[in-house]
Formats: C-alpha cells, structure tokens, sequence
C-alpha cells in the first residue's frame, strides 16, 4: 500500500456515486487517509454526510463551483503541500478497481525517466473495455484514459496544470500535447483498471456539457494545430452530430431538451469559431 499518492475525486451532487467509487478504490488496497474528496458546491450538504462514511479522508467543500480544471489544478497543489508525490484523478461514476490499482500505477510511472503520468484500462459497467491500449486522440498519441490516471505532482504544475481557460473536456489531451513539447511521455498499464459509467453527474446538468465539448475541441484543433484542416473540419463534424444523437436519446426528457441541447451544440461550434483562448496560453 502506497503513501505516495493521493487518489482525488471530485464530486457534485452525486454521493451514492462517489461513496461506490471511494469505497472501491479502498477495496483494492488504498488507504482512506490518502484520498481527497472535492465537493464542488454542491447544495445539498453531502460533504457533511461524506465526513461521516469517511472520517479518514481528506475533505474540502468549493464555496461556488470551480469545475473539472480548477478543482484538480487546486487538488493538485493540495496534495503538493501535504507531502505527496502523485495525483491521482478518479471520477466518481467509477467502480470495480483491480487490486493493487494505485501501486500497478506508480510502477508505471516509475519505469524509466521522462514518464510523468500513467494510465490504466477502463471499461464500462457492463465490463467492455473501452480504452484498453494507446490511441491517437485528435492527433495526440494518448497512453492514458480521460477517465482516470495517476501524475507526477511537479512535473504537472510545471506545465501550468490543466487549462482553467477549458474549464472540462480536451484538457487531458491539452496536457499530454504540452507535455511532449518538453520531452515528457506517459505509458499505459494494462495491469491496473477500473469500471466508468460515464456522465455520471453531467447527466444533472443537461446542456452545458455539449456547450464545452463542441466549443473546446474547436479551441484546441485552433491552437494546437494537431490536426489538417479537412481533418479537423471533419472531426467538428462528428463530433457535432454524436453530441445531437446524443441530445435525441434523452428526448424522452420533452422537446424542449433536444431544442436547448442542439442550441447549446450550435452555441459551442459558434463560440469556438470566433474565439479561442487558448491561443492566450
């Protein structure tokens, strides 16, 4: 059992998830009193309830939400400060880790110089791997899930950490992009891995993610210019049109969801188009 690592979760009015996945991660070999709990001020006073299932861990409470980039960027100079040398970022739609996932990691990390962050395989809650090798994700060589991986704590603030400018969603291919410009590398460990659910508690939060994850990947393909123009073009357009028959599978929820739902898509690509504050960075 490893003290080197701090696993975080962020939260948000989702505590039967996160009790799962917290209590998960404990199963495998993690001690309690290495996990932090990031509430990201949610209304419902879970953060008490949370104390009270795990009186070992960690525990802080944002007084208004700070989102994905933010609350992991603080996370990570939290645990900076309290001695650790790793983060570890977990979801708390997740379940299911493999024994000796935080060690399996570290060993990854640890394997040769200039391996900075490590990631495991990933399937969904029916145990169909969903990212189970490395993979070119908009023209970026990814080694890690978006789902979960462990970093070396300095060398991530080194790289200014995720962009606030993202606030969720590309930030982990944005990271591994600029870590590679300076010489850094990650590597996959089929050894460790763990179950996600996926939009666990986006779910609550309807349009907003479409919002992000349209006008963030038209950001990143502006700036970083990973990819041709036709295949960024084409990429903004799948990614559109997933993001729509996404929206229609919840149309259940009334018209007026699927309605704001592609307004909030258009809303992402326009914004995208004409802005890009990544280019600020």
């Amino acid at each position: 059992m490893s003290n080197q690592t701090l696993a975080a979760f962020r939260t948000w009015r989702d505590i039967g998830l996160v009790v799962t996945a917290v209590q998960s991660l404990l199963a495998s070999g993690h001690s309690e009193s290495d996990i932090l709990i990031i509430d990201d001020a949610s209304i419902d006073g879970q953060i008490g309830q949370l104390a009270e299932v795990f009186p070992e861990a960690h525990l802080r409470r944002a007084r208004k939400g700070i989102e994905y980039c933010r609350l992991y960027n603080y996370a990570a100079r939290y645990a900076l400060r309290k001695g650790y040398k790793n983060l570890l970022i977990l979801n708390s739609d997740s379940r299911g880790y493999s024994q000796g996932f935080v060690d399996s990691l570290e060993g990854g990390i640890n394997l040769k110089r200039g391996i900075f962050i490590a990631g495991p395989a990933v399937k969904n809650f029916d145990g169909i791997f969903i990212h189970g090798c490395e993979k070119n994700k908009l023209g970026v060589k990814m080694c890690i899930p978006t789902e979960g991986y462990l970093f070396h704590i300095t060398s991530f603030l080194s790289l200014g950490g995720f962009s606030k400018r993202l606030h969720r969603y590309v930030e982990d291919i944005d990271l591994v992009y600029r870590a590679q410009k300076f010489g850094l590398r990650g590597c996959f460990v089929p050894e460790a891995s763990f179950e996600h659910l996926g939009n666990g508690s986006s779910r609550i939060q309807y349009f907003v993610p479409y919002f992000y994850r349209l006008r963030n990947l038209i950001w990143f393909l502006k700036a970083r210019k990973t990819l041709s123009f036709f295949d960024g073009a084409k990429t903004v357009v799948r990614w559109a049109f997933s993001s729509i028959k996404r929206a229609w599978s919840y149309r259940s929820y009334g018209v007026f969801f699927f309605i704001a739902s592609s307004f909030s898509i258009a809303l992402g690509v326009i914004v995208g188009l004409l802005t890009n504050e990544l280019e600020h960075e």
